[in-house]
């Protein structure tokens, strides 16, 4: 069994004070604990997603004054992100990133510079 003493003094000084609250948990994490340990070690909590599909529009704004003709483009591109083992679609979350011209350049550069050292390991 997993000990439970620590716990037990770890529960008494974060005011769980009724001694059989405490006792239950004990009890609970003994019988269960390894089990509980098991399945954590097996799911990641928040772990890698992988992208799955990727849409991206550009937006060109014109400004409202006539007199001046500053456009402001903008990308944006939905990514749609499944976790690694995940094989139902319905659970992809989405993301959106929205870029300015500067900002997607470099985006760019840091992608390449990047795929230049995956290159450099195969």
């Amino acid at each position: 069994p997993i000990p439970c003493v620590p716990w037990q003094s770890q529960l008494w000084t974060l005011a769980v004070t009724q001694l059989d609250k405490i006792d239950v948990f004990v009890a609970a994490w003994t019988e269960f604990g390894r089990t509980v340990i098991s399945n954590l070690r097996e799911k990641t909590l928040g772990g890698p997603m992988f992208l799955d599909d990727i849409n991206w529009r550009l937006n060109v704004q014109a400004s409202h004054n006539t007199l001046s003709k500053v456009k402001a483009p903008v990308a944006l591109f939905e990514m749609s992100l499944v976790p690694e083992d995940s094989i139902n679609k319905d659970k992809a979350e989405k993301l959106i990133v929205e870029f300015t011209h500067d900002e997607l350049f470099s985006f760019f550069q840091d992608l390449d510079k990047i795929q230049e050292k995956l290159d450099a390991l195969s």
